[in-house]
């Protein structure tokens, strides 16, 4: 879902709940994150025969993390050395201090 925010430009919207990250947020029950085990959810994919036995899960994880990454959610932003592409940790991204929510 972030590839297609990302080609149209878009940003997903509070209230929103398109992209992979801001389901799982939202489905989650819990929210004290230094307590959530890797296992504290099960990945259905809908209409895909796939089986939780770490793949699906893996995929939806690496889904996250590029939605984090890209425009569609304000949570990371490129650092200075990433948009320079210049010195070191050109790969990296920081917490976006504008983020609201």
């Amino acid at each position: 879902m972030a590839d297609i925010f990302k080609a149209k430009g878009v940003q997903e919207k509070s209230n929103e709940f398109k992209t992979i990250f801001s389901q799982l947020f939202n489905k989650l029950p819990v929210r004290n994150f230094v307590t959530l085990s890797p296992y504290s959810f099960r990945v259905q994919l809908r209409r895909e025969n796939a089986y939780d036995a770490g793949g699906p899960r893996r995929d939806v994880l690496s889904n996250i993390c590029s939605e984090l990454m890209s425009p569609a959610l304000s949570v990371l932003i490129p650092t200075g050395n990433n948009l320079a592409n210049y010195g070191d940790f050109t790969s990296c991204y920081t917490l976006n201090p504008n983020a609201t929510s």
